[in-house]
């Protein structure tokens, strides 16, 4: 660790005690602007809730992100069709919310005339009581987590952000923001105003929000991280402008920069040894079993060694990524191999009922490519019955293939928000410059790029002194 909380170059990886992930891609505006690679839909949220549980720590969400996406509302209706009810269940899932209880959230938003709310109590499933009773069992479930404490004004800073945002030389950007000026200031605000200025789903219009939509979350997790003793990550979008909140300090003795090349070698290196059990992913009756494993409370000496097995082979394979040689290759193929076998012990299969998932070349957007694959390829993780009833398309097949590339996603995006997204920096900002694109047009950029971020707790803290927060 660096000095006065800072999180530094440490090369512990996601699954740390006491982290969490915020899952700013399953945002209800990023649904509406969708940045390159994320996908509103329900096999989108499984695929990560899968994600995480398997190569990460405990997520977090605002609870409107489900409630205002009509794919994502179907795991909360019909609970039998995603993953999500058990990983909140064992303590991995959290709902971020006003109250105690969903019903109370919705509530307390519809008595202060918020307009995504009242529009939800409108919906036919509201008014024929199908999501109120479905959302008693969830309040059952989030009775038995500790409530997650969040910024009580999630808007003080965006402004601020904003303003760094508009001098980078973006023209667009910058005449909208003359006239957020004028408003107060929200991103509600700022979608109506690119809306007028540009045109309501004009390309503009959407690239001006998938860059506020970053924003908002750099915001909402400095915010929240000023005042939290976790240490707070957030699935986002890239922004070069406000790199100074996300980049870690860098101590005395800190790694060399990583190089692709050593990247791509340890990915290479892995791929034949990644094994996972087709039941994670076709069997929604193993769930249970995965959130066990992957939540708070390893009770059992079966849980408890596949749970360690995981947390062995992130450290490794940081290790390696951190100083790559022939013996952090080794020993992170061993602790790869180990992670398998207890995987395939934990969840009782056996060596044909598992399915190797060879990882991809180095790409820049490995999360968006997880996520697609998953989609493509696990399509049966939604069951029948109220699924189907729901109006979804549910596969017959019996097993689905897991996508190759599913572990790239781990190994370059949460494992390297220390390594990855901060050393290649410049090496990312040379490559922009090659195409002749500024810094906010990363957004827009086929690549699709979306990272895990840190702020360290000292930009936050600083972050919410400027907003008046602290």
């Amino acid at each position: 660790m660096a000095a006065n909380g800072d999180i530094g170059t440490s090369p512990i990886l996601s699954a740390g005690a006491g982290e969490i992930n915020f899952l700013g891609s399953l945002d209800d505006s990023v649904s509406r602007y969708p940045w390159p690679g994320t996908d509103p839909t329900l096999e989108f949220l499984n695929s990560s809730l899968l994600y995480h549980a398997l190569f990460g720590s405990p997520v977090a969400f605002r609870i409107g992100y489900l409630l205002h996406n009509d794919a994502y509302r179907v795991a909360l209706t019909y609970p039998e069709t995603s993953p999500l009810s058990q990983l909140v269940e064992f303590g991995f899932a959290k709902m971020m919310m006003t109250g105690t209880t969903v019903t109370d959230h919705i509530d307390s938003r519809v008595q202060k005339k918020t307009n995504s709310y009242l529009e939800l109590v409108e919906l036919p499933e509201w008014r024929d009581r199908t999501l109120p009773e479905a959302l008693k069992a969830v309040d059952k479930l989030t009775a038995r987590q500790q409530p997650l404490s969040w910024p009580e004004n999630v808007h003080a800073g965006f402004p601020i952000l904003m303003q760094k945002l508009a001098a980078t030389g973006d023209a667009a950007f910058a005449k909208a923001y003359q006239a957020y000026l004028m408003t107060d200031r929200t991103r509600s605000s700022w979608e109506g105003v690119v809306s007028r200025e540009f045109g309501a789903g004009s390309e503009t219009a959407s690239r001006l929000m998938q860059i506020a939509n970053a924003a908002h979350h750099y915001n909402f997790v400095a915010l929240w991280r000023a005042e939290s003793p976790r240490r707070i990550r957030c699935e986002t979008r890239q922004l070069a402008p406000l790199s100074d909140l996300t980049r870690p300090a860098s101590p005395a003795g800190s790694p060399r920069v990583l190089s692709v090349s050593a990247v791509e070698r340890l990915t290479k290196t892995l791929s034949p040894h990644i094994w996972i059990p087709k039941a994670v992913f076709a069997e929604s009756g193993h769930w249970a079993d995965l959130a066990h494993m992957a939540g708070e409370q390893h009770d059992t000496r079966r849980v408890e060694t596949v749970h360690q097995a995981k947390i062995e082979f992130l450290e490794k394979v940081s290790a390696a990524l951190a100083i790559t040689n022939r013996t952090t290759e080794r020993d992170a193929v061993e602790a790869c191999k180990a992670y398998s076998d207890a995987l395939l012990t934990y969840f009782n299969a056996s060596r044909s009922e598992r399915r190797n998932m060879r990882l991809r070349p180095f790409i820049r957007n490995p999360l968006s490519s997880l996520r697609k694959d998953i989609g493509e390829y696990g399509r049966d993780l939604i069951g029948g019955g109220a699924g189907a009833a729901a109006g979804m398309t549910v596969a017959t097949a019996a097993a689905a293939p897991v996508a190759a590339g599913f572990v790239i996603g781990f190994l370059l995006g949460s494992v390297t928000v220390n390594f990855l997204s901060r050393a290649f920096s410049d090496e990312y900002a040379n490559l922009e410059s090659k195409r002749g694109l500024n810094d906010l047009d990363v957004v827009q950029t086929d690549t699709g790029q979306m990272d895990v971020l840190e702020v360290p707790l000292s930009a936050a803290r600083a972050h919410a002194q400027a907003a008046g927060q602290d």
